[in-house]
């Protein structure tokens, strides 16, 4: 059975109900959710869905984004009817279009320095209320309140005070095939970050805002350095800074059955999987690119220079996991002053591209998923775990939602596009 859903605005404190064709984008690896979305025109809804209008999008009872009206229309329908369509983006946006204050950073602790670049320090109206290092309260809310949470073990955060994560957080390695006599046998090789993330540890980096940079630029700045994720709570009151939480129980369960199995009936969703090398590498070297001097070649080059592997057991081309033939990369970079300068651009460069290794792709009847019989049902949202089950590909594995995007046409119906990652996969902006 589909589940029904009622979705609903809130605008300056009022309930506008009726919205019929709309999409709405929560992504926890893009710097702003995105809506788009059409109701039946009336006065009352026009005045109130003005040009930077606060808002809430709600499924149901629950909030599931909140920011401004970027756009909108007044669309007249082939056939008869008028509708009013709006679009815009979660309170990040913000982030992303205004400029940052100027002031120094150096020293100022996480929480600290993202409270600075909100705004909550300095601004008598800041964007949020608060910065939180955990996003337990969240993903409770954006799952409905009412329905079965999946248990989380511990969340990544080991002190929210000074802003410092457990290590390895959600690192469980990779599983690759050997070739053996009768059935494939799976090895795990482990593939922990090589750097230990840290804002800018003791390096000679820039500790102030350079004018004329966005909030989200500034922000950017040091998440990428520190390998650390943000995204804004679904009622909008906290920026959430922080890492995807691997070590939590699954709350939804994806099939799709092949077309000769006997499974059929308990295909619940279609599946898409895909495998890609085109931006990886199996090698990726990160050199130092200052100006050329004396001082800039012979040995002082290997004391700027470093090498990540695709395979960590092969560290001659690293080949041996995804590539079968060497694929080398170099990167320059005027910033790497250093060995661990190098080290960290390198595998920076490398993560970013094994982000999009494999992409599960699951489109959903509805917004939701009954756990069990007579339990209310979860919303589906990000920063939760799912089991994927795809008889086509033999692909059975625990992974980390990380998009979704609702929703709802009249040639479509009502539909959920999820996006998920396998566990222990090393996520950043």
């Amino acid at each position: 059975m589909i589940p029904t859903h009622e979705i609903h605005v809130i605008a300056d404190r009022h309930r506008i109900p009726g919205w019929k064709d709309y999409t709405i984008s929560v992504d926890m690896l893009q710097p702003a959710d995105a809506f788009t979305m059409s109701v039946r025109f009336t006065q009352e809804a026009w005045e109130l869905l003005t040009l930077d209008q606060e808002i809430t999008v709600c499924v149901d009872s629950t909030k599931i984004l909140t920011g401004y009206i970027d756009e909108r229309e007044k669309v007249s329908e082939p056939g008869g009817g008028t509708t009013i369509q709006i679009s815009g983006r979660d309170k990040t946006g913000r982030l992303v279009d205004e400029s940052s204050p100027l002031f120094q950073y150096g020293g100022l602790r996480l929480r600290e320095l993202a409270e600075r670049i909100v705004g909550i320090r300095d601004d008598a109206d800041p964007i949020f209320e608060s910065v939180t290092l955990t996003n337990t309260r969240n993903r409770s809310l954006l799952r409905n309140v009412r329905s079965r949470k999946a248990k989380e073990v511990q969340e990544p955060v080991l002190n929210s005070i000074v802003g410092t994560f457990r290590p390895l957080a959600g690192t469980f390695g990779y599983e690759i095939p050997e070739i053996t006599v009768g059935p494939t046998q799976l090895r795990k090789i482990e593939r922990p970050p090589i750097i230990d993330p840290g804002i800018y540890t003791g390096r000679a980096a820039q500790k102030k805002v350079p004018p004329g940079t966005s909030r989200w630029g500034v922000l950017e700045g040091f998440l990428r350095e520190a390998r650390l994720l943000a995204w804004s709570t679904g009622d909008g009151k906290e920026l959430f800074i922080g890492l995807p939480n691997y070590d939590q129980d699954l709350q939804y369960m994806f099939f799709e059955a092949s077309a000769e199995s006997t499974n059929r009936d308990e295909t619940n969703c279609a599946i898409r999987i895909r495998h890609s090398n085109a931006e990886r590498y199996s090698r990726i070297t990160a050199v130092g690119a200052s100006k050329a001097t004396g001082a800039s070649y012979g040995s002082n080059v290997s004391k700027r220079m470093a090498v990540v592997f695709d395979n960590p057991e092969n560290t001659t081309d690293g080949t041996g996991i995804s590539f079968r033939r060497r694929k080398a990369l170099i990167v320059a970079d005027d910033s790497i002053k250093n060995a661990r300068d190098a080290l960290e651009r390198a595998e920076r460069e490398k993560l970013e591209r094994d982000a999009n290794a494999v992409e599960v792709v699951v489109n959903a009847p509805g917004h939701s998923q009954q756990r069990a019989a007579g339990v209310e049902p979860s919303l589906f949202t990000v920063d939760t775990m799912a089991r994927v089950i795809d008889e086509d590909t033999k692909t059975k594995a625990d992974m980390l939602v990380t998009a979704v995007e609702y929703r709802q046409s009249r040639d479509e119906g009502t539909t959920t596009e999820l996006r998920l990652v396998p566990r222990g996969t090393l996520l950043q902006l």
